[in-house]
């Protein structure tokens, strides 16, 4: 009885002296970014635009070599169907051009990360076990403040709220006569949701039955992880979009590429300790 009790004492005091050296690394890397990523704020607002009409004036070098070579001409006028169609892909007055074409190469980039969180998901068995591991760990530090916390967090990614939320902000924009910024965002919030619904039909994961909050959904992927992302990103866009002031436009950039990823970091750790769900795979989602 003695040496199990000692056996189980020396097994919990090694867990904790591993968590707790993890935890002070986590910090001190959070730390680090905090201070890498307001060393680079400062350098933008006061060299960011220079750098800026800097990389302007050489796009618009290269291209003027470019129109004014013969041996570029010639072959573009051999091919005007194909330079036809690359020139209405860059046009920023209309939404089929430059504003498509970036959000077609982000849907590639984002659908080449998810397939590649699917295959671990299918071949990664020690992942899995880690996962089952982290939950169990969670299950057993969880208690009521925390929980409550976290409840708060979780809600600010519900539909509940996102939905009238994004009412709200197409009556804005069409009362600003904004009408080319609707169609976009309707697209990032409503197809970010319709991703999500697909994507829990697909794979099925389901949820621990011992979870504080009672939710009947898969739980891969995040619908809060990715909601928030899709409809708060597509938010501090259009603030950093219509504002006059340089300063402004920093501050909200690096707001908002904060808070999104952090929010989505955060809602990996409020489905673990609420919900019991996956961290690797939700934090990756």
């Amino acid at each position: 009885m003695w040496i199990g009790s000692g056996y189980l004492f020396a097994q919990s005091l090694s867990l904790a002296a591993t968590w707790l050296s993890r935890l002070g690394m986590s910090l001190m890397v959070i730390l680090l970014l905090i201070i890498l990523l307001w060393f680079i704020k400062q350098r933008v607002f006061h060299h960011g635009r220079s750098l800026i009409h800097f990389g302007k004036s050489l796009l618009q070098s290269f291209s003027t070599a470019l129109k004014t070579n013969p041996g570029v001409m010639t072959y573009v006028r051999r091919h005007p169907a194909f330079f036809g169609f690359m020139k209405k892909r860059v046009q920023r007055q209309q939404f089929s051009g430059i504003p498509l074409t970036l959000l077609g190469l982000a849907f590639l980039y984002v659908l080449a990360l998810f397939g590649g969180i699917i295959e671990d998901l299918i071949t990664l068995d020690p992942i899995v076990y880690a996962d089952q591991n982290v939950a169990q760990i969670i299950a057993a530090l969880r208690n009521q403040p925390v929980i409550q916390t976290f409840i708060w967090i979780t809600k600010l990614g519900m539909w509940q709220l996102l939905l009238p939320l994004l009412g709200i902000s197409v009556l804005i924009l069409i009362s600003t006569q904004r009408y080319l910024l609707v169609l976009p965002l309707l697209v990032s919030s409503i197809g970010s949701a319709v991703f999500v619904l697909l994507g829990k039909l697909a794979f099925h994961r389901p949820r621990p039955a011992d979870s504080v909050l009672l939710e009947h959904s898969y739980s891969f992927p995040s619908g809060h992880a990715t909601l928030v992302v899709a409809f708060y990103g597509f938010l501090g866009y259009l603030l950093i979009r219509h504002s006059s002031q340089w300063s402004q436009r920093v501050n909200l950039f690096f707001i908002s590429a904060i808070l999104c990823p952090a929010y989505r970091n955060q809602s990996a750790g409020t489905g673990c300790l609420l919900y019991q769900y996956s961290v690797p795979y939700t934090t990756l989602a």
